[in-house]
């Protein structure tokens, strides 16, 4: 949007750094003197297609950082034609898991490619002596990896109870008190199953009270 492109060049030039991860179609010129020197694209192509649309400020008015979040980029046809919604996202723990996100984002040397102001595009040159290259899409598919785990790990060792009581004739009671139900996990090679042991305590036989003589 032209519009948008005007601003950040506005904010670049009164000296706000700006870092865009656009993967396709961009319009604005970074790297020109004068005009947008403090604005660098970034587009990364990987294995999966991502439509991310987070977004970060800075230099807010509060002494945290604004991230904001929705559903479309800033193209013409989604601030003009279509409804779109962009929210705030104010949960901490929200907003810590996306400057994670955006920071691997650049931090990525294998699948970014630079926007030059002639609008080439060059890749990323390998790293120094003794650095590795750094994969986002890799890195989100071995963290939801480790979090589907640590959670099947939870839910295993989660302690299911239920309590037993056996239905008795109003001149019974029960020997003991009821026990509870254990829960044992059982992994198979396809899936963790849950094997239910019930533990139950049985009250004696009730006794037939005596036949009354004819």
């Amino acid at each position: 949007d032209s519009a948008t492109i005007e601003n950040l060049y506005r904010a670049a030039q009164a000296g706000v750094k700006v870092e865009l991860i656009v993967r396709g179609i961009c319009t604005l010129v970074p790297n020109v003197k004068g005009i947008s020197e403090n604005i660098r694209v970034r587009s990364i192509l990987g294995r999966y297609l991502e439509h991310s649309r987070v977004f970060y400020f800075e230099n807010s008015k509060s002494d945290q950082p604004l991230i904001f979040a929705g559903s479309a980029d800033w193209m013409p046809r989604n601030f003009y034609r279509r409804i779109e919604a962009i929210f705030p996202v104010e949960d901490p723990e929200h907003k810590e898991r996306l400057i994670e996100i955006l920071e691997t984002y650049l931090k990525d040397t294998q699948n970014t490619r630079m926007l030059r102001s002639n609008g080439s595009y060059h890749k990323l040159g390998r790293p120094r002596k003794g650095a590795h290259m750094v994969c986002a899409q890799d890195a989100f598919s071995r963290d939801a990896l480790r979090r589907k785990k640590q959670t099947e790990k939870e839910r295993s060792e989660e302690a299911i109870t239920q309590v037993h009581t056996p239905i008795l004739a109003p001149h019974q009671s029960p020997a003991t008190p009821p026990q509870a139900v254990a829960v044992k996990p059982i992994k198979s090679k396809r899936k963790t199953l849950k094997k239910v042991v019930a533990v139950q305590s049985h009250a004696p036989e009730a006794q037939q009270p005596p036949a009354e003589d004819s």
